[in-house]
């Protein structure tokens, strides 16, 4: 089944073989164009997933099975790890609560890995904002905002600029890499020099 899907999305016009060999004969300009139509793909099917796991939550469907929750469930029904289970099983009790951050994700607009990273601290009022940033920023800063939000609740979500902070520290060469918005970075330049 999986190779049935995969094969169009791979062939190259008139040619016909494996799928690595049809991923082979790909230019480079198709390579990325497929990766980037599979990537929305594979981010609409996890939310059509998470959005069916909220229901069977909802509806504890699980435990006609014999199962005593959602995650355990999946585990054993679908051959996932435990991570994997507890992630979608998190995200899918939470899809309900958060229309547009799911509709985002079932569109194929942000990744899995964008709407887990926000959907705790995500609220009716902040997920429209959320939504917003997460199109724009990696998952890492979407941490930073979603733990940003912990600290604060009822603020309003970080905007793009904000969000877009960062800091790294190597101990063993003595570096720091910062990101910051202009205002800040413009402050710590003037200080630096």
């Amino acid at each position: 089944m999986v190779t049935t899907v995969l094969r169009p999305m791979l062939e190259a016009p008139d040619k016909a073989g494996t799928v690595i060999g049809d991923a082979a004969a790909l230019s480079d300009e198709e390579v990325m164009s497929r990766l980037d139509g599979l990537f929305g793909h594979k981010a609409a099917l996890e939310g059509a997933i998470v959005v069916l796991l909220g229901e069977v939550e909802r509806r504890q469907l699980y435990r006609a099975e014999g199962a005593t929750g959602l995650e355990p469930w999946a585990v054993e029904r679908f051959g996932v790890s435990v991570p994997t289970a507890r992630a979608l099983a998190e995200v899918g009790t939470r899809a309900w609560d958060l229309p547009q951050l799911t509709e985002a994700l079932c569109g194929g607009e942000v990744s899995f890995d964008k709407v887990r990273a926000v959907a705790e601290v995500a609220t009716a009022e902040s997920e429209g904002g959320l939504c917003e940033v997460a199109r724009d920023c990696s998952v890492r800063q979407l941490g930073d905002v979603a733990r940003e939000g912990a600290r604060a609740p009822g603020q309003a979500p970080l905007s793009r600029e904000s969000s877009r902070r960062s800091l790294r520290c190597n101990d063993h060469v003595g570096t720091l890499t910062v990101q910051l918005a202009p205002a800040p970075y413009a402050e710590a330049k003037g200080v630096l020099e």
